[in-house]
């Protein structure tokens, strides 16, 4: 019983320190505050949208993984900056590394919208 109890302990520490890192990250960074206020705008709108809920679906989680390749961003950037804020051709490369998984993501998202509206824009089009 013992052991359960840590569990939920340690599980619970956890949640904490990951809503830490959501608050910290809303707070310091302004492209993870756009991108949350964004995720936030479009939500309702793509599950109001009358499209397939697989294309639902794929768009909400093409918008939460800009969210998460932000955040590996961040965290990658605060390390280097941690480590040392001299410029070394490694620390430009990690970071520039970081910064295109979070293009490519935001280049997934974008191609996500284009699909699941496309049937809708050929619906209303004359």
């Amino acid at each position: 019983m013992k052991a359960i109890i840590n569990e939920v302990k340690r599980i619970w520490n956890a949640l904490g320190y990951s809503l830490e890192g959501l608050t910290i990250s809303i707070k310091t960074e302004a492209a993870f505050k756009t991108e949350v206020i964004l995720l936030i705008i479009l939500l309702p709108l793509v599950l109001w949208l009358p499209i397939a809920t697989i294309k639902k679906l794929f768009i909400i989680e093409s918008m939460v993984l800009v969210l998460l390749a932000e955040l590996l961003n961040i965290a990658l950037e605060t390390c280097v900056n941690y480590i040392s804020e001299a410029k070394h051709p490694l620390a430009k490369k990690i970071k520039d590394v970081a910064s295109a998984a979070v293009f490519i993501s935001l280049i997934n998202s974008i191609s996500m919208w284009a699909w699941g509206l496309w049937d809708l824009l050929q619906t209303y089009s004359l």
